[in-house]
């Protein structure tokens, strides 16, 4: 089989499998990406630890904090204590609240998530349509920025990047015209 139809494969398996968790699986939520396809996860019962992802998802389907996933625990793992066997999307999600699966501990950050995407593609599809509030809205925040802009001339609220040394200007009392002056 060529790689893309492996792709192929594996992107149909996730989007189109409602299969749902065995007995020995249990559904975690991405808290943080550790790097080298190690992703610390939250289970149902509030245990934080690493699972790693299983080389048929990796390249192929990328996972982001707040994602849900149905693991598969390892016993004999010290720090990796399990494996990701299925990636869960918003379809699923609904699919295992029908059948009464989705555990509780999960069910306010899920609904939250769910509003939080509904509420923007909402936005989205009004902004689309050309609707007259972002105008309006947009006309306000400008007139707001401008009044931010006279009330403080400073530069110290600006944005500084940690990551550059700051710039240092020295101020000399001398003309720099008279500098080249005595150059000659």
């Amino acid at each position: 089989m060529t790689c893309f139809a492996k792709q192929k494969f594996v992107i149909d398996e996730t989007l189109n499998d409602f299969s749902l968790p065995e007995s020995d699986e249990i559904i975690g939520k991405i808290v943080k990406v550790r790097g080298n396809n190690l992703h610390e996860v939250i289970d149902e019962r509030g245990e934080e630890y690493l699972v790693s992802m299983p080389t048929k998802f990796r390249k192929t389907i990328w996972l982001m904090r707040g994602d849900f996933v149905v693991l598969h625990q390892i016993e004999e793992g010290k720090k990796v204590k399990g494996e990701i066997t299925k990636i869960l999307k918003k379809d699923h999600i609904k699919y295992y609240r029908q059948q009464n699966v989705w555990p509780k501990f999960f069910e306010s950050e899920s609904q939250d998530s769910e509003n939080l995407k509904e509420t923007s593609s909402d936005a989205n599809s009004h902004r689309e349509s050309g609707g007259q509030l972002n105008r309006s809205t947009d006309q306000t925040s400008c007139d707001r920025s401008n009044s931010e802009d006279s009330d403080s001339e400073s530069d110290s609220e600006l944005f500084q990047n940690p990551n550059r040394p700051p710039l240092v200007y020295e101020s000399s009392d001398s003309d720099p015209s008279e500098t080249g002056s005595e150059e000659e």
